[in-house]
C-alpha cells in the first residue's frame, strides 16, 4: 500500500513538473514575440520619421523660416 501511494505522489510531482516545464516554455515563447513586436513598432515608427522628415519640401522649410514665423 505504501508503494503505490509513493508511486502516486510520483507520478503526481511529475506531471506537476511538466505543467511547470510547460507554462515557462509558452511564457518565454509570448515574452519572444512581445519582444519582437515591440521592436518591429520602433523601427516602423522610427522609418515614419525619417519619412516625414524627409517628404518635407524646401518651399516648405523656407517658408518656415521666412520673417513672420522667427519668434523673438
Amino acid at each position: 500500500m505504501a508503494a503505490a501511494a509513493a508511486e502516486v505522489n510520483n507520478i503526481k510531482e511529475s506531471l506537476r513538473r511538466n505543467l511547470y516545464a510547460n507554462i515557462n516554455h509558452r511564457y518565454n515563447e509570448e515574452k519572444e514575440k512581445s519582444n519582437f513586436m515591440k521592436s518591429y513598432i520602433k523601427r516602423f515608427r522610427n522609418e515614419q520619421k525619417e519619412e516625414t522628415n524627409r517628404t518635407r519640401s524646401e518651399e516648405h522649410t523656407s517658408e518656415l523660416q521666412s520673417r513672420q514665423y522667427l519668434v523673438c
